[in-house]
């Protein structure tokens, strides 16, 4: 079954300026400028996409599991996971658990970013005293890079005012 979300986006931003990779099901424009649009399927704004919190987390509790799969199902017995593997596994393995922990401990959606703020500056100082082989800084570099994603996703995400997004 699909979801069908509905979004507000800010007086700021035009209609002209959304599309919907899937079914536009209604808008409504309110009085204070703002549109609220329901829909099915991704958002775009300026045709860069923009997900909601829930589609982030999804995606990224998603992406460290396909990761790990795949890691796993490709090594040669004995081996090492390489550590790019390790580095995104992690990365989106934190990412998503921090954004469910702010939210289950009823902090808002506006902490999250914050937390990974947090653990990103932590990972990055404290990982990089204690690091001591050249694929370890790499594979710190990379989740440095993945968190700092991640960070702009949810940031982006919360622009808009979202309905009906577990």
């Amino acid at each position: 079954m699909t979801r069908v979300r509905t979004v507000r986006l800010p007086a700021d931003v035009p209609l002209s300026a959304v599309s919907v990779d899937g079914t536009q099901k209604d808008t409504r424009h309110h009085e204070n400028g703002t549109t609220s649009l329901q829909f099915t399927g991704i958002l775009r704004v300026n045709g860069q996409i923009v997900l909601s919190p829930g589609q982030l987390l999804s995606l990224w509790m998603g992406q460290a599991v396909i990761d790990y799969e795949v890691a796993d199902a490709t090594l040669l017995p004995d081996a090492a996971m390489p550590a790019g593997d390790v580095a995104r596994i992690s990365a989106y393995a934190v990412g998503a658990n921090t954004a469910l922990q702010v939210r289950q401990l009823g902090y808002p959606d506006e902490k999250v970013a914050a937390v990974l703020e947090l653990a990103r500056e932590k990972t990055s100082t404290e990982g990089r005293e204690t690091a001591s082989t050249p694929a370890h800084h790499a594979q710190l570099t990379a989740v440095d890079s993945i968190l700092g994603e991640m960070i702009t996703a949810w940031r982006q995400a919360l622009m808009f005012e979202w309905s009906n997004d577990d």
